[in-house]
């Protein structure tokens, strides 16, 4: 394994949390909105 990979993941983990919250807010405010109608 190179230890390049750990370095990696650790810069891109909080973007990737920081993608999932988005998605997940998106489709919750989403399927809120879709109630209403």
């Amino acid at each position: 394994m190179l230890p390049q990979t750990g370095e990696i993941i650790k810069n891109w983990l909080p973007w990737i949390g920081l993608a999932i919250i988005l998605i997940v807010a998106n489709v919750a405010w989403f399927f809120k909105y879709r109630k209403k109608k």
